[in-house]
């Protein structure tokens, strides 16, 4: 009975640790343009789904460069469940 008893508490206290963990991940949308275009060929789609949305997603636009340097433009705001990566 005891074990039963260890073994239902153990597991209702796996469930809420996973809850609170999924509840904060971030899942990005990452949009890769394809040959020849750039890292505006989203521009359009993007703003029609933030004008569709209650809460528009944010925008981070990430260009590495030949050297293998990272520059971005755009911010990812805090608490952001869905935000746009465009490379």
């Amino acid at each position: 009975m005891t074990l039963i008893f260890l073994s239902d508490k153990w597991t209702k206290q796996n469930i809420s640790n996973l809850k609170i963990q999924r509840n904060s991940v971030t899942e990005p949308i990452v949009l890769v343009p394809g040959s020849n275009a750039t890292q505006y060929r989203f521009d359009l789609l993007i703003r029609d789904i933030n004008k569709r949305e209650k809460t528009p997603h944010s925008l981070l636009r990430v260009l590495v460069h030949k050297n293998y340097t990272i520059s971005y433009s755009g911010a990812i705001k805090k608490g952001e469940r869905q935000p746009f990566i465009v490379k």
